[in-house]
């Protein structure tokens, strides 16, 4: 029988050990069990934090959007900051320069270069809801305020827009106002060096770049409307007086489908309030020949006095077909005086370009403009890609003579006439570069002698531009 009591003792030992055993595997549950709820509730603690950190809840990511730069936003997109950059240095050569007299003056135009814009700033939303800019330009026009009405360098953009309502939009501080076909065209997509003079006097009386504005915008894939009231343009010195006009611009695509566009629209401009120097409004009408890379201003009515008021209509309309794009402008210009006879000026624009490579000019719903070209195939060392190549051509007209038989009444701004061929190569989504030629004639006559003081001129000039 011994061989029995040796399995009864193990089984005895193990059924007393065996609740023993139980207590030890329990207590090591219920410490992983303690152990799991600790790292829940550290979890839990992290979230919270990320939650402070974020107003939208999520972590920050880092993104690089095509055609727009490197940017900082949360992961659903409502709160982001974007750098933004654009810098296009001009050279050009005045090949042949011809007074119209012995006497004028000038008499010649110089060649040169030109940081034609160097901007650097930041843009980018919060909440979803609201928009903001904020951009230097360290380059510029290179002439005075009251030559051209554009400063050499300054605060282009520094303004706060609420998008919550949409499809209506409103915007407060200084700003590009996308007044005119033209103006609304970002200056990077625009088809030529600079824009046609007739755009850019209309724009700088009450409009254009570093514009303080407040207005509002109606929106939608079709239809561009928008009203603002605008101030002076950064830098001016408030002693001359506070300039104050009125904005509106209504556009409509009669056609947009795949293939093509039909866009048609008109503006309005009215200058309230001139600004004033020594209590005397004054206004002055002028540009030079669509380059800046000389500072001389050929075309200017000088400063008109007596201002009380200005009004600018126009019309604007463009075609795209495919690769090919057609655009162009008319405005008429009406001056206000007191104590003298009111004053009409006139100017317009029509130009047309051709991608060779196939790409094309989009609609953009949000400045009722279009687009530049992106390349299909950007430049490649490999030899996969070569960019976009596209040819354009404009004509312009400006006349700003009126009443030129009056000593007293008339003025004699001169009457311009600008025809400029292109070639631009869009290397890829950031790099383009463009050449231009022009030939132009102003007239101008000087009141009352009648001598002219106009000239011809042909130039060529170049453009380089990164921007993002």
């Amino acid at each position: 029988m011994a061989h029995l009591r040796i399995p009864a003792a193990i089984f005895g030992g193990l059924f007393l050990v065996a609740p023993a055993l139980a207590q030890t595997t329990d207590d090591k549950l219920d410490a992983l069990q303690r152990q799991i709820q600790q790292l829940q509730q550290e979890l839990q603690g992290l979230k919270a934090q990320n939650l402070a950190a974020s107003p939208q809840g999520a972590a920050p990511r880092v993104t690089l959007y095509p055609a727009k730069g490197p940017a900082i936003s949360t992961a659903d997109g409502q709160t982001s900051i974007q750098l933004t950059s654009r810098l296009q240095f001009d050279v050009g050569d005045y090949l042949d320069v011809t007074p119209q007299s012995a006497s004028s003056v000038p008499s010649t135009l110089q060649s040169g270069v030109n940081a034609r814009r160097a901007r650097l700033g930041i843009v980018g939303k919060f909440y979803g809801d609201w928009d903001y800019a904020l951009v230097y330009d360290f380059g510029g026009s290179a002439d005075s305020l009251t030559n051209s009405g554009a400063n050499t360098s300054g605060i282009e953009n520094a303004y706060v827009s609420y998008t919550g309502l949409r499809p209506l939009a409103f915007d407060i501080g200084y700003q590009n106002v996308p007044w005119t076909l033209d103006e609304a065209t970002v200056s990077t997509d625009i088809l030529f060096l600079e824009r046609a003079s007739p755009s850019i006097i209309a724009t700088n009386i009450a409009a254009g770049d570093f514009r303080s504005a407040a207005g509002a915008r109606l929106i939608d894939d079709r239809y561009f409307a928008a009203l603002w009231a605008t101030g002076p343009v950064s830098g001016v010195p408030h002693n001359q007086g506070e300039q104050v006009g009125a904005l509106g611009r209504f556009t409509y695509q009669v056609v947009e489908t795949q293939e093509s566009s039909l866009h048609l629209g008109l503006d309005g401009e009215r200058l309230l309030k001139a600004a004033s120097v020594n209590g005397v409004r004054t206004l002055a009408l002028s540009d030079r020949p669509e380059l800046r890379i000389d500072p001389t201003v050929v075309l200017n009515t000088g400063s008109l006095i007596n201002v009380r008021a200005a009004n600018v209509l126009g019309v604007e309309g463009a075609y795209a077909i495919r690769n090919f794009f057609v655009q162009g402008e008319y405005y008429h210009f009406m001056v206000e005086r007191d104590r003298l006879p009111g004053l009409a000026f006139d100017g317009g624009y029509a130009e047309a370009s051709w991608v060779l490579t196939g790409e094309r000019h989009t609609y953009v719903p949000s400045s009722g403009a279009y687009s530049g070209v992106l390349p299909s195939h950007p430049l490649s060392l490999g030899g996969q890609g070569y960019g976009a190549f596209e040819i354009a051509a404009r004509v312009s007209l400006t006349d700003l003579d009126d009443r030129i038989g009056s000593a007293t009444q008339g003025v004699a701004g001169g009457k311009q006439t600008v025809w400029t061929l292109g070639l631009n190569w869009y290397v890829d989504t950031y790099v383009r570069l463009s050449l231009n030629y022009l030939h132009g004639d102003i007239d101008r006559r000087s009141i009352p002698a009648g001598v002219g003081t106009g000239l011809s001129f042909d130039a060529i000039a170049m453009r380089s531009q990164v921007a993002f």
